[in-house]
């Protein structure tokens, strides 16, 4: 279940960065069948700083498994970092598939993974179940084009991200996507804002509490971003109460702006967003 939003963000038609997001929420079952929830899971693993892992759909397994290859590629237990985009997605397949075989619960599931090569962009779907793995590689060469009808009431046209919305939410997240759209708001705020309504609105029984944000720039480089909201952070859906010491850390709201970790408002010198 849950759901794990994807876009490719760009300044004057050329991609700059991407983005992942998801929310927070673990779904289970109590001793009577029946659903409880556990909001502050974590869905986002930020690897060796260079590569982005997401999931959704099982967790316990999930998060199991991706936790030990953050570990391994980050120690160089494996040879990944010299390996092409599509090597890369054949080592993450042959090192989960044998202990997912041997899974007990049979519970279907899909990892979000993102890199970066040569400055291009390069984003793999990897969906488990039954005993299976069949992956899907996206290409995201160049920003979409969307038509809207502008003030003038004439179509007129946008570039908007490539945006890939995966899980239980993405039925929800699709159609206020799209109402966006239509009002020519195809920016990452506008990708993100669509994700913060539809959770914060409950719209999906399984997709709650703060959001997870990740980040990675055409230069390679991937780093979390905390998450603002309420007058509380959040770092991969857990509050912190304490002050952030460091200041090069990346903090955003409910309205993508970037913020100050210690005022909790806008940060000196960034731009508010309408």
């Amino acid at each position: 279940m849950s759901t794990v939003l994807f876009w490719a963000a760009f300044d004057q038609s050329k991609f700059s960065s991407a983005y992942v997001v998801s929310e927070s929420r673990f779904t289970m079952k109590d001793n009577y069948g029946r659903n409880i929830y556990w909001d502050h899971g974590k869905k986002i693993f930020v690897v060796d700083n260079k590569y982005i892992f997401a999931y959704c759909g099982d967790v316990l397994y999930p998060i199991t498994i991706l936790s030990k290859l953050k570990e391994f590629i980050e120690n160089k237990l494996l040879d990944f970092d010299h390996k092409s985009f599509e090597n890369k997605i054949k080592l993450i397949r042959e090192y989960i598939l044998p202990s997912y075989k041997k899974y007990p619960i049979k519970e279907s599931f899909s990892i979000l993974f993102l890199s970066v090569n040569n400055k291009k962009i390069n984003l793999s779907q990897l969906d488990f179940k039954n005993n299976n793995c069949d992956t899907k590689i996206f290409d995201i060469r160049e920003p979409v084009k969307v038509e809207y009808n502008g003030l003038t009431g004439l179509k007129e046209t946008l570039f908007s991200p490539f945006t890939l919305v995966i899980g239980s939410g993405s039925s929800y997240y699709i159609p206020l996507e799209k109402s966006f759209n239509k009002k020519g708001a195809v920016y990452s705020r506008d990708k993100f804002k669509c994700l913060y309504k539809m959770v914060n609105d409950q719209l999906d029984e399984f997709s709650y509490g703060p959001l997870q944000i990740a980040r990675i720039y055409t230069d390679g480089v991937a780093k979390p971003i905390g998450f603002i909201d309420n007058e509380k952070k959040f770092l991969y859906g857990e509050e912190i109460n304490d002050d952030i010491l460091n200041d090069e850390f990346e903090w955003r709201n409910k309205n993508f702006e970037v913020c100050n970790s210690k005022t909790l408002k806008l940060k000196l010198g960034s731009q508010a967003q309408p």
